[in-house]
């Protein structure tokens, strides 16, 4: 039976918004879309991450209809050319053979409740210093998108002309909105403001009045956008806690910082790079919204923890967002949290790091982040058990979010309860929308553990090539690959220990491939290098099970690649 093409909401990914009644928005151009090739994109979205085959497509759009594969591959096509795809960027991938999978984190936006549908004029402002039919149009462009939300803006064209008496009663007469904004500017106690008077169209009452102050050097933009993060709460009928988050940020930022942290949660190099992407964006249209530059120092804390960046090289940035965060707002329990994994994780100082956590935590916000960060601390503590009752509780918020199950799979590792962290794992491959390299890598780890030789191999060739220069991901890989064909995996070691050495805290992730292939005693000397190298991670390494007294060494394992590996390895470290 073939699916409905409406939905009540929207589906956002990418720079692109699928909205109900097959509409494709980007960048303020729509596109209706014929009812095939919704139904198509509709179908793909809807299942982000997984594999759909050409059959359940063909149900799903054509139903009973009896048509053949070609009429799925021109949808795909047009598809293909709608969204501007390119053989190195591709939103819809092809398994050949299967099917196809929607190759991007696809985040759904229920309709919010409306109490009421209404209609507004913005009458043009005339404010020295800035150019104001301008601001009158961008301000209408902005607002726009409130439309989803039953508040709808009279266009432009038909609005910058009521600059007079005569002209505001002609709109009024012509459109009947059912409310109108005015705006003048007014002195007071020296200041320059800008008043603004929300007004009921049928008897001219005053809804609402607000002053903006108006500084020297203020742009149109950032005028425009403390309007526009101002006047929605005033509209009666208008909920802003369904639409708009409480601070009052603009639409479009919350869409940006929605998607960023939708990204972010399912940890990879593309993931993490258009998390940092919408965050700026967000940033872009809002400098002053501090849950964005909290978000961006989040970004860098990923990258340098996976080890796709040097701690040294995105510190500095990090830095500076988080303390542009706490100028904005210092008592964030997202920020606080933030800060405490940044100074466990970067300046390895535990006192700050539980300061700044048991602050958070005092003020009880269910921000699912806040467990997760503290349960990161708590792993780095060596207090495994609580680390995982926090992780629990962050999952209790958000079940989505995936960095908090792969860290549920590696803490339940080192507590020895394998079975358990493969059951966390593979239940984490069947449900997330788009599981990445950092599952793989943990899942690989903990089969080899059991001795699944064959599927912890073949779970490992799935980190893929592009995430090859990420540290943490490199050993996980070459420990499991080294298990079953040492031979192979010494040679390349010692140039990854030779990167790894330009990277303190990630020298000490080597541990286990080293103590494989060349034994204890070459395990010995890395962690006496890591340690003078300052390793911060060296203990959360120490208590790995692959180092343990009396290891279950895999199989496969030859004396003549420990002694190659030796060899080389001694040599590396002299140098």
């Amino acid at each position: 039976m073939h699916s409905d093409r409406t939905f009540a909401g929207q589906f956002v990914f990418g720079d692109f918004v699928l909205k109900s009644e097959g509409v494709l928005s980007r960048g303020g151009k729509e596109t209706r879309l014929p009812p095939k090739e919704t139904l198509v994109l509709l179908t793909l979205v809807k299942s982000a991450g997984e594999l759909v085959s050409k059959d359940a497509l063909l149900d799903a759009v054509w139903g009973a209809e009896s048509v053949g594969e070609e009429s799925l591959t021109r949808c795909i096509y047009t598809l293909r050319r709608l969204l501007g795809e390119t053989r190195d960027d591709r939103y819809i991938e092809t398994v050949y053979g299967k099917g196809f999978r929607f190759n991007r984190v696809a985040t759904f936006m229920p309709a919010a409740q409306r109490v009421s549908q209404c209609s507004l004029a913005i009458l043009p402002f005339q404010i020295s210093g800035f150019d104001s039919l301008a601001v009158h149009g961008s301000l209408i462009h902005k607002l726009s998108r409130l439309g989803h939300y039953g508040v709808h803006v009279v266009p432009a064209v038909m609005s910058r002309e009521a600059t007079s008496s005569a002209g505001i009663h002609a709109l009024l007469e012509k459109v009947a909105p059912d409310y109108y904004l005015a705006g003048e500017t007014v002195q007071r106690g020296g200041n320059r403001l800008l008043k603004l008077e929300l007004v009921r169209s049928s008897d001219h009452a005053l809804v609402s009045s607000h002053t903006l102050l108006l500084v020297d050097g203020m742009s149109d933009a950032t005028l425009i956008q403390r309007i526009a993060a101002e006047l929605p709460g005033q509209i009666p009928g208008f909920v802003p806690s369904r639409a708009l988050p409480s601070d009052g940020a603009s639409l479009d930022v919350m869409l940006s910082c929605q998607q960023a942290r939708r990204y972010l949660r399912q940890p990879s190099r593309r993931n993490l790079d258009h998390a940092l992407h919408y965050f700026q964006m967000a940033l872009g249209a809002d400098p002053g919204y501090a849950p964005a530059h909290c978000g961006v120092a989040e970004v860098y804390l990923a990258l340098a923890s996976l080890g796709y960046l040097h701690v040294q090289d995105v510190m500095e940035r990090t830095r500076q967002a988080l303390e542009t965060a706490e100028t904005l707002d210092p008592k964030s329990p997202l920020l606080l949290a933030v800060k405490g994994w940044y100074w466990r994780f970067a300046e390895g100082d535990t006192d700050a790091a539980e300061q700044c956590f048991h602050e958070a935590l005092s003020i009880g916000a269910p921000i699912a982040e806040l467990h997760y960060y503290y349960a990161c601390h708590l792993v780095h503590e060596g207090r495994r058990a609580d680390a995982l009752a926090e992780l629990e509780r962050c999952l209790a918020i958000d079940s989505g979010m995936d960095r908090a199950r792969i860290e549920t799979i590696w803490v339940l590792f080192h507590l020895g309860r394998f079975a358990l962290a493969r059951e966390t794992g593979e239940a984490l491959l069947r449900t997330s929308p788009c599981p990445g390299p950092a599952v793989y890598a943990a899942l690989a780890v903990v089969l080899m553990m059991q001795g699944d030789a064959e599927s912890a191999v073949a779970m490992a060739r799935r980190i893929g090539v592009e995430e090859e220069d990420a540290l943490w991901l490199s050993a996980c890989h070459a420990w499991v690959m080294a298990s079953v064909d040492p031979d192979r995996v010494a040679g390349l070691i010692p140039a990854l220990l030779d990167e790894a050495g330009r990277e303190p805290p990630m020298l000490s992730v080597f541990l286990p491939v080293v103590r494989l292939l060349g034994g204890p005693d070459a395990a010995r000397s890395l962690e006496i290098r890591a340690e003078a190298a300052g390793c911060r991670w060296l203990g959360l390494m120490r208590a790995d099970p692959r180092l343990s007294d009396d290891p279950a060494m895999p199989a496969g394992e030859s004396g003549r690649s420990r002694s190659l590996f030796k060899t080389t390895f001694n040599s590396e470290a002299r140098v």
